[in-house]
């Protein structure tokens, strides 16, 4: 801003209107002051205390703006800083579960998919051994059936199994 530049070079605002300061101590010359005047070497040398510390105050004022502006600036990169770490904790925590949960799916699958095969194979396993007593077969599986006694009596039709059957049954 053009306004601080010309407060850094003329910090009188007097002096950057233009206009002349009633109590600029250089107006008045080295001449001879009077001792019992308004004026004195003491009101002088407090005059330009007061402007050096005036002078100082400004400059410690602004020093303490930018402390703290830099302050700010910092707090809020930090905070960015803090908040996108979290924000991506989260992010890796949700895929991380995600990455879970899809394993255990597969899991699940295979334990069933091993039990089905285990079942199949047990049953069919059952099959091949036959049935263990006549109460294990079903209706339409008895041989001593009229019907099935009739037709065990045409040649060729006769079943060395079947035979077997009826005659343990």
């Amino acid at each position: 801003r053009p306004e601080k530049d010309i407060l850094a070079i003329k910090p009188n605002r007097s002096q950057v209107e233009g206009r002349e300061s009633m109590v600029d101590p250089a107006r008045f010359g080295t001449g001879r002051t009077d001792p019992l005047g308004p004026y004195t070497f003491e009101a002088d040398a407090l005059l330009n205390y007061s402007t050096e510390a005036r002078k100082e105050s400004a400059y410690l004022r602004r020093e303490l703006r930018c402390s703290i502006d830099r302050t700010d600036k910092l707090k809020q990169a930090a905070h960015k800083s803090v908040n996108e770490g979290l924000i991506q904790k989260v992010a890796e925590t949700i895929t991380l579960k995600q990455h879970l949960n899809l394993g255990l799916g597969e899991n699940r699958h295979a334990v069933h998919r091993a039990q089905r095969w285990y079942d199949a194979t047990e049953k069919a396993m059952g099959y091949s051994l036959g049935p263990v007593c006549y109460s294990d077969l079903t209706t339409r599986e008895h041989l001593d059936r009229p019907f099935v006694r009739i037709f065990q009596r045409h040649p060729g039709t006769q079943l060395p199994e079947a035979q077997e059957i009826v005659k343990s049954g």
